[in-house]
């Protein structure tokens, strides 16, 4: 946000909110004008005898424009994202900072920084109570961008604990979670890893799986003691195997709270960044996460096998509903099943928008409501067996008001007209107007519209999924 301040004295100020962009205001004055520039502004008259008048307001600075008389005037302002160079500038002492840390680690530990250890730190850092600093997955750049490995090349921008966003009265309030886990509270940023995202929010669909995952891998009360120094433990599956890994709070920040993945209606909730970056740190870094198949990551953090229906798509399209009975089966089971939309064949890079290689394929399906290579959790499975009639309940966790808005969505009047299914699909109370972030389709238009879909097996079972309604 950029603000423009007058004082008393009638003089201009510019103040740039924000922390990553660098504010460009340009201006023209009329010819009449008797103006005192700022000491940052550069100026020049025209040929018209109007003057031009430019100047540069840097994140979280307050620059003069003018002062003086004014005469009219006409105004510009863009965004720019910090150069390497000015970010270096403002944010390297940041990173010094952390370095420091570290350096300071290693010296009293009593060995070089290389070889220090996760459990060296961890203990070194409650025995001195002091904030732990994971030494493995550094809160510096390489972590963020990986030059010699990684081609996605986020926006660089500095770490920073969460009491850089958190007024300091409601830090002791900072948990893992805090009440209820809902889909709604997961949030991508500007990373680009919206596949993963979608992943971490039909998993806290099941809220006991996410509670594993942060499981202390000893007790309860070390948790407690751990977390107070700013360390958390998640626990994922990768490559088969369980991996215990081990995290300082340190997050891609700015002051106003995580720059990628984040709870958005509670910034001291903490499981979504440090879940995003728990999948970052097994991977590499952040840089290599940004795109990738929504349904990977379900099998790195339940554990649980992965049953793929990619293969047959094509048959649904041509009306089988074997996928459906499938699907049917895994819902009554309790099974976590999640559906995806195709992918645009383009990429995704963090330092910039979604470059689509299709444009009017992502045209289609704004204009029905859906997005591109996202992931949707499904909610119920139902068939009605008299009138031939199968729907599945969806979850859009965006929280963007896109849904479904073809057959059986909010609007439809069949809602109205067949009670029998209404009732049975709104058995738990509710309606289909309900703004909830769900909603329902119908067998045709999802097998249209999704390119591929997995069950992975967890525990429960649901009740019976089949009804019969009046034929159509």
């Amino acid at each position: 946000m950029l603000f423009k301040v007058v004082a008393a004295d009638g003089t201009w100020y510019y103040y740039n909110d924000s922390d990553k962009y660098e504010m460009h205001v340009k201006f023209t004055f009329g010819a009449k004008s008797d103006l005192e520039p700022g000491e940052d502004v550069e100026m020049f008259v025209q040929n018209n005898n109007e003057f031009a008048a430019s100047l540069v307001v840097f994140p979280g600075a307050t620059s003069r424009l003018v002062g003086g008389k004014i005469n009219g005037f006409k105004c510009s302002a863009k965004a720019v994202p910090l150069s390497d160079e000015k970010r270096e500038e403002m944010y390297g002492e940041v990173n010094d900072t952390i370095a420091d840390q570290i350096a300071e680690l290693a010296d009293a530990i009593g060995c070089a920084e290389e070889d220090l250890t996760e459990e060296q730190v961890l203990l070194h850092c409650e025995q001195n109570e002091i904030k732990y600093v994971d030494c493995d997955f550094r809160p510096c750049d390489y972590s963020l961008y990986r030059p010699d490995l990684d081609t996605y090349l986020p926006r660089f921008i500095p770490w920073y604990r969460p009491s850089t966003w958190i007024p300091a009265e409601a830090l002791k309030e900072v948990r893992l979670f805090r009440r209820d886990i809902l889909p709604s509270q997961v949030t991508h940023g500007s990373i680009g890893d919206t596949y993963l995202v979608s992943a971490m929010a039909c998993l806290a669909e099941h809220e006991d799986r996410l509670h594993d995952i942060f499981r202390h891998p000893v007790s309860a009360a070390n948790g407690k003691v751990e977390r107070a120094i700013g360390a958390y433990w998640a626990t994922v599956n990768l490559n088969g195997w369980w991996l215990p890994v081990l995290l300082d709070d340190y997050l891609p920040a700015t002051r106003d709270g995580p720059e990628f993945s984040r709870c958005s209606v509670d910034v001291r909730r903490m499981w979504v960044a440090l879940l995003e970056k728990t999948y970052a740190k097994v991977h590499g870094s952040y840089a290599n996460i940004a795109s990738g198949d929504p349904l990977e990551p379900l099998t790195e953090l339940t554990g649980f096998p992965i049953t793929r229906y990619d293969g047959f798509w094509e048959e649904s399209k041509r009306g089988e509903d074997t996928i459906f009975q499938e699907m049917l089966q895994y819902f009554d089971s309790g099974y976590l099943q999640v559906l995806c939309t195709p992918s645009d064949g383009g990429e995704t890079f963090g330092n910039a928008n979604v470059v689509s290689a299709n444009p009017e394929l992502e045209s289609k399906y704004e204009k029905m409501g859906l997005r591109l290579h996202h992931g949707y959790a499904v909610l119920q499975v139902q068939y009605f067996q008299d009138m031939e009639l199968r729907l599945v309940q969806l979850r859009n966790p965006w929280g963007s008001g896109e849904e479904w808005n073809g057959a059986w969505s909010k609007t439809d009047t069949r809602w109205d007209k067949y009670q029998q299914v209404r009732s049975r699909c709104f058995r738990d109370g509710g309606s289909p107007t309900d703004t909830d972030r769900t909603f329902w389709m119908d067998w045709k238009g999802l097998a249209s519209t999704s390119s591929a879909a997995a069950a992975a097996a967890t525990s429960g079972r649901r009740g019976s999924t089949t009804a019969s309604a009046a034929p159509l």
